[in-house]
């Protein structure tokens, strides 16, 4: 008796000694018969003996009537794949899970995490209509069904699972710590999921929306849903910062611009009482600073709290970017390099304890004065010394620094000098030996300590 002509149920003995998935498929697809047959077995087999993982590959590929056979098959657990093995109609329970199963649980996606992440809606239907949970996490922490639609911006699925019950305010962890799905929208850049998230009652206050605005680059319109729901443009977050300081911060010129359009005060003081523009200044963002001075009308002049300006804080260290374009914008529009601090202190004072080499000549060519004394009565040479900046202390002794004054306490330069490393020491004494005092056209680079 030929392979053809043997009835179906000797064809699922056949099937049901074969030890491997790959050998039973192969033998189901031998012919529309032995396929017709084994079919609905092969997903069984899946089932008691793999778990049922079949049915994510079918979920991500949108194979709806897969899903369907893993389904009639008796796939149980879609409601709680998360946390414990799937059940199956065979009466197999928890303590059959497989060590790969355990080894793999971190990996673990539910179907319809899947389903959510293509965009399969028939899909989502189908997985809801049999038991999935919409609130599902495959661990604690993890993104739900919703997080993760509302990140890929499929609207249609975001309705459905909020129209089955899908926790709107639930948190998962991720790159910004712990979010909600409109987090997640936001993230993605899915303007329409984003609205349709807040259409139903996802939470918008200050908070969300300071958070916003540092994280949606310049993607202005996110805000602008948020503002449409009351929120005050000049609301009030972390540190008393106003959004505007948020958004000098993370440099979102377009962010900024739509801020001051929409009634963003400029000079709104933070705890600390720093404007927009000394937060600007302190990251060095260029292209914010002049909006806010274009468009605005910063004040330049405008004292934090320690009484710095915004050019005190130039070199602050916050940002990775351009020192000398930003204190040079900011001189042309008016800040001066003789403004003082509470410590008496102009900007070449914070220069010069940054070891900042470039901002320190750039000051002095802007007409710095070398021989400003603070509350200490020292001169920025002072600070150089304690800092054992070996470029500055060449710089300021070639510009004809003062070396034999004295401080509030009576000291020297030359006294601060021999309180230092001994090769800060060894240096600055031998610049004060006049036959080794370095002509400016042959100072050569030296490294800083």
């Amino acid at each position: 008796m030929g392979l053809l002509e043997l009835p179906p149920e000797l064809l699922l003995i056949i099937a049901d000694h074969l030890e491997f998935q790959s050998d039973l498929n192969s033998f189901a697809q031998t012919n529309r018969c032995t396929w017709a047959a084994i079919n609905r077995y092969l997903y069984r087999f899946n089932i008691v003996n793999h778990q049922g993982h079949g049915i994510i590959k079918a979920t991500n590929d949108n194979q709806q009537s897969s899903i369907q056979y893993f389904i009639d098959a008796g796939i149980r657990g879609l409601e709680s794949w998360d946390c414990l093995p799937l059940f199956f109609a065979s009466g197999r329970g928890a303590g059959a899970a497989s060590d790969f199963e355990m080894i793999q649980y971190d990996r673990l996606i539910s179907p319809l995490v899947y389903a959510c992440t293509g965009g399969h809606e028939n899909a989502v239907n189908l997985l809801i209509q049999y038991g999935a949970d919409v609130n599902l996490n495959i661990r604690p922490q993890a993104q739900s069904p919703l997080h993760t639609a509302a990140y890929y911006g499929h609207e249609s699925i975001v309705r459905v699972l909020i129209q089955r019950g899908a926790n709107i305010e639930a948190t998962a962890q991720s790159v910004i710590g712990d979010g909600r799905p409109l987090h997640f929208a936001l993230q993605g850049r899915k303007l329409d999921a984003f609205r349709i998230l807040i259409a139903n009652g996802a939470t918008v206050d200050s908070s969300f929306f300071h958070w916003a605005v540092s994280a949606v680059g310049n993607a202005w319109e996110f805000l602008l849903a948020i503002l449409e729901t009351g929120i005050d443009v000049n609301c009030r977050g972390d540190k008393f910062r106003a959004p505007l300081h948020s958004a000098a911060m993370n440099g979102g010129t377009d962010v900024a611009r739509f801020l001051i359009q929409k009634g963003a005060d400029i000079e709104a003081r933070d705890a600390s009482l720093s404007t927009p523009l000394h937060i600007g200044a302190s990251w060095c963002n260029t292209n914010v600073i002049k909006i806010l001075l274009e468009l605005g009308g910063a004040d330049v002049h405008a004292h934090d709290l320690k009484g710095n300006t915004p050019l005190h804080l130039v070199t602050t260290g916050l940002g990775d970017h351009d020192e000398i374009g930003t204190a040079t914008i900011l001189v042309e529009n008016g800040a001066s390099v003789e403004s003082q601090n509470n410590h008496r202190e102009t900007p070449l004072f914070l220069a010069v304890r940054n070891k900042s080499v470039a901002m320190t000549q750039l000051l002095i060519e802007m007409g710095a004065d070398i021989e400003h004394r603070n509350k200490r009565g020292e001169t920025p040479i002072y600070c150089a010394l304690r800092t054992h900046s070996k470029p500055i202390i060449q710089l300021l002794y070639v510009e004809g620094c003062e070396t034999e004054i004295q401080n509030a306490r009576g000291e020297t330069p030359l006294d601060i000098s021999s309180k230092q490393n001994i090769r800060t020491n060894r240096f600055f004494c031998a610049m004060m030996d006049e036959c080794h005092k370095p002509q400016r056209e042959e100072l050569e680079e030296t490294r800083e300590f």
